[in-house]
Formats: C-alpha cells, structure tokens, sequence
C-alpha cells in the first residue's frame, strides 16, 4: 500500500513529463518532500519514487537559474540545442516560483538521522537512480553521483557495523563508474572516492576489523578492469600514493588495496610511464612508511618483484636492490616489522588448541615462534629472490643471485634450525629443481649453467657445509639433489653436478660424521653403477633384416652412452681428489665399499677394451667413428685403477691394525702382481712384433672397402694401436702409484710376497719405459 501510494503520487508531480505545471502537481511535489523529511525510516522501497522526484525537480530548477547542464561538462557528443524547450522552461519557472530548493539539500543533509535500516534503503535507492542518470550517453548527470558523495561523508561517523552496510552499496556503485566509458565520468567517480578516502583514514582502524580494504576496495576493482585505459591508471595510481603518503600513519588492512595497486601498475602490459612513475611512488612510500606495513611486508616484497620482472632492466635493478634493502631493516633486533610478527604469532599460538600444538610437539614455545616469524619476514625476501635467479636477463639473475647468498651467510646466524629446514626445502631445493627442469625443457641458455648457474650451486654447498652443524640431517636430500644434476643428459648440466658435489665435500668433509661418509660412499656407488656403459656390451643387428648388405645398426643412443662414459670417468677423478683430502676421516666399510666399485669399474673397461672385436664393429657403424682409433675405455680404466690402489694402500697403511688386515693385505698384493704382469705382458708382446704403430701405418694401405682382407688387416692394425695405448695407460700407474706404494710395505709383509714379486720387478728394470725403469 504505502509503494502504491508514493508511486501515485509521484506520477501527479508531472515531473517525469513536464508540462504546464497546476497547483495540484505543486503540491504534490510538497508532499513527496515532507515525506523524504519526516517519513524517511518508513519509505524502504518507496525511496526509488521519491529520489526520482527529487533528482528531476533539481534537473528544472538547474534550468530556471540558467545553469550549465551536466551534458555540457561530460557527454562526449554534446551539441547545443538550437532552441529551447518552452515547457521545460515554464514547469521551471514554476518550481522556482513554489519549491524552496533548500528542501532538496535538507533530504540528503537530515540523512543523518535515519535509522540503521531506514539509510541503507536510501543510500541504495540512490545509487541506483545515479545508475540511471548516467547511462544516458548524450545527457549523462552526476547530481546523484554528488550526493552519494554527500551522505557518505555526513554518515561517516555511524558504528562501524552500520557503516559497513553503508559502504557496501556505494562501493559498488562507484567502482562501476569508474568503469564508465566516458572516461571524465569515470574520473569524477574516482575523484569523489579519494576525497571520502582521505577523510575516511583519519579514522583510527579497530583490530581484526578490515574496514579500510572494504573502503578502498572499489579503486583495486576499477583498475583491474581498466587495464589499457592509462589515463585512468594513472589517475588511480596518483590517488592512492597520495593517500598512502599522507595517511600512512594511520594505515593498517588498507595497505593490502594500496600494494595490490601498485602491483597492478607494475604489469608489463602497461606504458612504460606508469610502470616508472608507480615505482618512484612505491619507494617514496616504503621510505616514509616501511615500518607501518609490517603486518603486509609478504604483499610488500610480493610487490617489488613485479617491478623486478617488469620488461625495464634499469628499474628491475632497482626494485632488487630494494628487496635486498629490507633486509638491513628486520635484521635489527629492535625491528618493529619483527616485534609485530612476534606478537601476532604468540597471540595465535596462545589461541590453538591443544591438539595443534601437540602435532608441532618438536618445537617448544620459542622455537616455534620464531621460525614462524622467520617464515613470515625473510621468507619471501628469500623466496622472491629464487625465483629472480631463473630470470633469463644476465644482469638481473647474477645479481638475485649474489643477493640471494650474501643474505644467507651474513644473516643466516641469526636464523633457528627449523627456519634453515625450510628454506632448504621450499627456496633453495625448489630453486635448484626449477633449474633442473629449466635445463630439460630447453628454457635457459647453456651460458647460463656455467656462469649464474654453477656460482649458486657453489654457493648453495659452501653454506650448507659452513652450516653443517644444522642441516647435517638433510645432507641425503642435497646428495638427490646434486644426483639429479649429475645424471642429467644435458652435459653442462652433468658437469655442473659433479662439480657441485666435488665441492661439497672439499668444502664440507671436515665436518662430515661417519653417517654423512656412509650416505656420500652410497652415493657415489649409485652413480658409478648407474653410469657404467653396459649398452657397449649389446650386440649389433642388422639395420635392415631383409637386406643382409644393409650394415649393422647400434643398439643404443649414442649420445647418451658417450654421456656415461664421460660421467664414470669425472666420478673416479671426483672421487680420487676427495680421497686423497679425507683418506683419514672416511671410516673403514665406506672405503672398502669404494674399493669394490672402482675395481667393478676397473674390471668393466678392461673387459671392454679386450673386445677388440665388439670395438671394431662399433667404430666401423657410426660409433665415434670421427676418431682415428677404436672406441674405448683406457681412461676409465686408468683412473679407476689409480683410485683403487690409492685406497687399497691407505687401507694398508692406517688399518694395518684391524681384524681385517689381512684381507687388505691379500687384495693389494694379488692387484700389484696383476698390474706387473698385465704391463710386462704388453711390452713382451709389442716387443715380439719388432714393429710400432708408425711403421704398420707406413706399410699398411688406407683402411677401404668391405671385403675380408681389408677388415681383417685393419683389425689387426687397430690391435697393435690399441696394445700401445693400454701399455701406456698402465705405465703412470706403477711408476706414481704402485711402486711408491710397494716402498711402504713393512719388510714382513714384503717378506712373505717376495718371492712372487722379485722376478717382476726385475723385469721392470729392463722394460722399455724410462721412469718405470
């Protein structure tokens, strides 16, 4: 009854079609007025009649005064009219004549004393009539616009709940026109926001109230949805560095709308102005107030790396080296970004219950709140930084990197173990696995494995040495770590693993339990067994089984099996350094477990390089058929076996106590015999011949064709090439190694051998060989 009413009597204004205006519209004009003044709980609904009276009776009134229309300010296609419209101007005339227009400001100025429901109906109403004002694109007005404006600012002071109510219609509202597509229209609306901004945050925020974001809500919503439109995002970028500057004080869950602008004004996708102009706003605020924005230092540092991975490397620079700044500031023990997170985590804690607090029943009180603040402070300085390293801008991922580890090591004593845990697992180790997939996808430069890359690995097992005493318990999880790069097919990215790892152990063996040796040997025999070539073993078959003439194919990727053969010898030098620094240290069954495997290794070249056979037909089907001589593998035999005599007379010489003295005692004689025989064997052989490899190849022809002479004869040249290279392979290795070594047996143990080795070192004497003899 009562919308039926007001919607009769709104009609009888005539206002919606003015014509000649009678005494009976007049007062029916009063009425709707007096209503609006003293009924304005009871109207609910009925609003929408009233503030559609009240909006066209301003319209008249503006043209009896002679005002400009708003359409003159804000309608993009407006023309002026060639004539007037004569009715418009007498119902005016009479309006002025009758209507006192301080009634109309008393309606929106006695808003004040509407009740809690009876002003939420009218500012709702109101807006939506101001929807309807400015959709008209030739007559846009902006009179409901103003008093939206108006009646927030003199409601301001309600409670905080009702308030609320208040803002949610209007917020909305004016986040719409500032997307309006006239862009002055929208401007207004924003400008209108700002205005009630400032005066809104001098407002003390109640805790654990968010009432600043709700208020600052609709500027993060207009500039999400005008991205490309700049006039308008700088417009909003302006406003909200001047509100931060000079409400800063008083900012709290605000800070959460002022940051994301910022972030969006980063975007890549905007004109290089605003992304500049935005930053020198940024760091003018964080100036002025970086200990205020304590409670929103993630959303702070999350909003820095935008500007760091904007496309402007001068700015991105900047932005870095701002990240980097902030870490002198919470590194300060009176810090008050610490002191708040410190509280903020106690009171948290103080609230679990019982059973949260016993599933973390590993950390007591203060350590669990201090990682917690660690977790939330330098945690994504150091996050952030991670991610800047996969940058693929040199000047930008070196720096991220350099700042990355100068933090770890300069403020990394005042981190708790558990804080060490975590950025072990969720920055470093995730950061290395990025690398990792990086490098398989094909998405980072080669350069970039031996420079940024390699320096941060170096770095990465130099601190986790240095801090050995803290993350010892992780030491298997960097080992899977450093496995995964040295197993990798990318060859920079094997070579970068194994260098990783040789420098983990030189750096960090010192302070190495005998658990961690347990855990390194295990490593290292995973990746020796895992690397040995066993394809070369695989026989070949016919490339096409219907044309017997067709060749052999391999039987394997030759890429991949080259790769092996590389990695098993980095590995045997690898872990020949290491050995050498550590012998003392690494404990018994770690040595006697490395023995095995170097002499598995030894075994399985010098089986290989006896299939000359097997070789031959390799070389002559595409394997590293670019060299002049037969695929093989002298160096792996070589290394493994320099390696294993190293440790085998270690054993001899700092166990020689032990229970198991003997069986070391057996091996190390049974491989010297074995070596000398090997090695004098091979030069009786050679000597047998009477010719080198220069006088067969002077009387041999060019190895052509495919018939059975040819193969045979360049087989049997292939065959004296290859007795040279292992006689040669063999010769360091008794004169460096294995006859020092025998100088440091004790006469006893001499004694019992020298029977057997008497006629081989007598032998030696006259070899061919000048430093053996």
């Amino acid at each position: 009854e009562r919308d039926a009413f007001i919607s009769t009597l709104s009609k009888f204004t005539c206002l919606a079609n003015p014509r000649e205006m009678k005494q009976k519209n007049i007062e029916c004009i009063k009425i709707i007025l007096d209503l609006a003044l003293n009924e304005g709980n009871n109207l609910r609904q009925s609003w929408a009649y009233v503030i559609e009276c009240i909006t066209k009776l301003d319209y008249l009134q503006l043209i009896g005064t002679g005002a400009k229309r708003d359409s003159e300010f804000f309608s993009r296609n407006h023309k002026k009219k060639k004539g007037k419209n004569e009715q418009e101007i007498l119902t005016s005339e009479a309006i002025l004549a009758n209507i006192d227009p301080s009634k109309i400001e008393h309606v929106f100025s006695r808003s004040v004393t509407l009740d809690a429901e009876g002003i939420v109906d009218f500012i709702t109403h109101l807006c939506h009539t101001s929807q309807d004002e400015l959709s008209d694109p030739d007559n846009p007005r902006i009179f409901c616009l103003q008093k939206i404006v108006e009646v927030a600012d003199s409601n301001m002071s309600r409670i905080r709940y009702v308030w609320s109510n208040i803002w949610r219609p209007i917020a909305k509202h004016l986040a719409k026109v500032g997307q309006h597509e006239n862009d002055q229209i929208a401007i207004f609306a924003i400008d209108s926001l700002r205005q009630l901004a400032h005066k809104f945050l001098k407002k003390e925020e109640l805790t654990n109230y968010n009432f600043q974001q709700e208020f600052l809500q609709p500027f993060e919503t207009v500039m999400i949805k005008s991205l490309g439109k700049s006039e308008i995002q700088e417009f909003i970028m302006t406003c909200i560095s001047n509100l931060s500057l000079v409400s800063g004080e008083n900012m709290k869950s605000g800070w959460t709308i002022v940051m994301s602008i910022f972030s969006l004004s980063a975007h890549d996708n905007n004109k290089e102005e605003l992304v500049r102009h935005s930053f020198t706003s940024y760091t003018e605020m964080l100036k002025g107030h970086f200990d205020n924005m304590g409670e929103y230092f993630e959303e702070l540092i999350s909003c820095l790396l935008k500007y760091v991975k904007s496309p402007y490397e001068d700015l991105s620079l900047s932005a870095l080296e701002r990240i980097e700044k902030c870490c002198g500031t919470i590194g300060q023990k009176e810090s008050k970004i610490i002191h708040y997170y410190h509280k903020q985590v106690k009171e948290l804690r103080d609230r679990e219950s019982d059973d949260k607090k016993e599933e973390k029943h590993h950390l007591s009180e203060d350590e669990y709140i201090t990682f917690e603040v660690q977790k939330k402070t330098w945690g994504p300085i150091l996050s952030g930084l991670g991610q800047v390293v996969l940058d693929p801008r040199p000047s930008l991922h070196k720096k991220a990197m350099e700042y990355l580890f100068e933090i770890l090591r300069e403020y990394g004593n005042i981190f708790s173990q558990p804080f060490w845990e975590y950025s072990f697992h969720s920055i470093l180790s995730t950061l290395f696995k990025d690398i990792l997939m990086g490098a398989q996808e094909g998405r980072l430069q080669q350069e970039y494995y031996s420079t940024t890359c390699k320096a941060a690995f170096f770095k990465f097992v130099e601190i986790f040495a240095e801090k050995h005493h803290l993350l010892g318990n992780l030491h298997v999880e960097l080992l899977e770590i450093i496995k995964e790069f040295s197993t990798s097919e990318n060859e920079a990215v094997g070579k970068l693993g194994l260098d990783a790892l040789r420098h983990f152990v030189l750096v960090g063996g010192e302070k190495f339990s005998d658990k961690n040796w347990n855990k390194t040997t295990d490593y290292y025999c995973i990746l020796l067994q895992n690397s040995l070539a066993k394809e070369l073993f695989y026989p070949l078959t016919p490339a096409d089984e219907t044309n017997p003439e067709s060749g052999m194919k391999l039987p394997f990727d030759q890429k991949r099996v080259i790769t092996k053969c590389i990695l098993q010898v980095q590995l045997i030098t690898l872990i020949k350094d290491c050995n050498g620094k550590f012998m003392e240290k690494i404990p018994i069954e770690d040595l006697f477990k490395l023995g095995d495997i170097l002499e598995e290794s030894y075994n399985f070249a010098y089986k290989f390089n006896g299939m000359l056979e097997q070789r031959y037909l390799l070389w002559k089907n595409g394997f590293m058929s670019e060299m002049i001589q037969l695929p093989g593998l002298i160096r792996q035999m070589k290394e493994a076996l320099f390696a294993y005599l190293e440790i085998l007379f270690s054993l001899y010489s700092l166990h020689n106590k032990t229970e198991k003295v003997q069986m070391i005692k057996d091996k190390m004689f049974s491989h010297i015999k074995d070596i000398l025989r090997k090695f004098l064997d091979y030069q009786n052989e050679m000597s047998r011949k009477g010719h080198n490899l220069s006088s067969a190849r002077q009387q041999s022809p060019e190895v052509s064709g495919n018939t059975d002479d040819d193969q045979k004869f360049s087989l049997e040249y292939m065959k004296d090439q290859e007795l040279k290279r292992e006689s040669g392979a063999l010769a360091p290795i008794i004169s460096e190694t294995l006859l020092p070594g025998l100088l440091k047996i004790s006469e006893e143990d001499m004694g019992q051998e020298i029977r057997q080795l008497m006629p081989l070192i007598i032998d030696l004497v006259i070899c061919e060989n000048m430093e053996i003899r």
